[in-house]
């Protein structure tokens, strides 16, 4: 009985994992009991979600080459590489690929909408309104810039947002809930969308781990 309740619980309860380093005061592992876990590009280095999303060919590269894809539900774009590797019938999934995806966070995210899950949390998506983002987790590492973006980071933050108001009109059933892990509130005034603290999100853990 147990049991289907934590499968239940599963269902119904997304976790979509971005790569700001708000999300290392989380214990994955943990959260995976609770939630079905859909991640972001190298976040298979620690840790193998769910489902893995990569919009960036070359970290999507280095999934392939890790053999990462054989241990999810890996989804990219198309590209001759990938859809020659698909042929061959390895484990590759493609996302949509429209205007509204355009990064590997709302990958995950839409993804998330379109399994129906009733309610989504997100952490580790730390946005900045002063034209930086916030370092990432893998800063410095193959992939990644060294350390922030400064140019051009409001810019980008206005396509995230932009796009986390599509998901939020097309999926109205969903209640979306991004975990507030550096003091940033996206601009996004829909009736499903909500911020909640790191210790409201700690509260809800308790709240699902113990029924």
């Amino acid at each position: 009985m147990q049991q289907d309740i934590q499968v239940d619980i599963r269902k119904n309860n997304a976790l979509v994992i971005g790569n700001g380093k708000s999300r290392l005061q989380f214990d994955l592992n943990t959260l995976s009991k609770i939630f079905t876990t859909y991640g972001c590009n190298a976040l298979y280095r620690d840790y193998i979600p769910d489902y893995l999303i990569s919009h960036d060919m070359g970290i999507a590269d280095e999934i392939v080459e890790q053999k990462a894809h054989y241990k999810t539900k890996f989804y990219t774009q198309h590209g001759n590489k990938m859809d020659h590797r698909y042929t061959k019938g390895e484990p590759i999934n493609f996302v949509v690929q429209d205007k509204y995806m355009g990064d590997s966070g709302t990958g995950a995210l839409r993804l998330a909408c379109m399994n129906n899950h009733k309610t989504i949390y997100m952490i580790g998506f730390d946005y900045s309104d002063n034209n930086t983002y916030i370092q990432n987790v893998y800063a410095g590492t193959r992939h990644y810039q060294p350390g922030p973006i400064n140019n051009g980071g409001e810019f980008m933050l206005r396509q995230w947002e932009s796009r986390l108001r599509y998901c939020c009109d097309t999926y109205k059933d969903t209640s979306i809930i991004r975990v507030n892990g550096n003091n940033y509130k996206p601009t996004c005034k829909k009736d499903n969308f909500t911020n909640i603290t790191v210790e409201q999100f700690m509260e809800k853990i308790n709240e699902l781990q113990n029924g």
